[in-house]
């Protein structure tokens, strides 16, 4: 879902850069599946939106380190550390690998 939405973004702006942006973020990333049982969890949960929960529970389901989020308000019960972009690039880029 990330990937689709990030498409959709880019493309918007420059339809050329979808797919190197793409590639960029995927060594970066990890992927998750969003099965039944993340939809149901998701369906049955608190989250207003249904998106930031098929997103936590897959997240959760996965062991995932981070949630980035320019949403930080709707993880406020979030079992998982959530940041902001900006948070993340800081810690990432401060990071001593």
């Amino acid at each position: 879902m990330t990937y689709a939405t990030a498409s959709y973004l880019i493309g918007k702006r420059d339809n050329s850069k979808v797919k190197p942006l793409l590639a960029q973020l995927r060594k970066l990333s990890h992927v998750t599946v969003a099965d039944e049982e993340v939809i149901d969890q998701s369906l049955a949960s608190d989250f207003e939106d249904y998106e930031d929960g098929l997103q936590y529970f897959s997240a959760l389901r996965h062991h995932i380190d981070y949630i980035i989020t320019r949403n930080l308000k709707d993880f406020t019960e979030s079992q998982i550390k959530v940041l902001s972009p900006m948070e993340f690039l800081s810690d990432f880029c401060n990071t001593d690998n």
